[in-house]
């Protein structure tokens, strides 16, 4: 999230490293499981957490 590069770097804390770290995990489980025989159902179930991880983010950053 370039456009919030500078926020995030005052962001912080504890509850902002899980989000990170749920983030990169969802992002490793798409990248693992899209070569393997999931349907596109259970992909989708990754973007969607990827995409409720970015709104958390992005909330934490609108507070600073």
């Amino acid at each position: 999230m370039p456009q919030h590069r500078r926020a995030l770097a005052v962001a912080g804390g504890e509850n902002f490293l899980d989000l990170c770290e749920g983030y990169e995990l969802a992002w490793a489980g798409v990248d693992h499981w899209s070569h393997r025989a999931l349907t596109g159902d259970e992909i989708r179930a990754y973007f969607v957490l990827i995409e409720a991880l970015e709104a958390e983010v992005i909330a934490l950053v609108a507070k600073h």
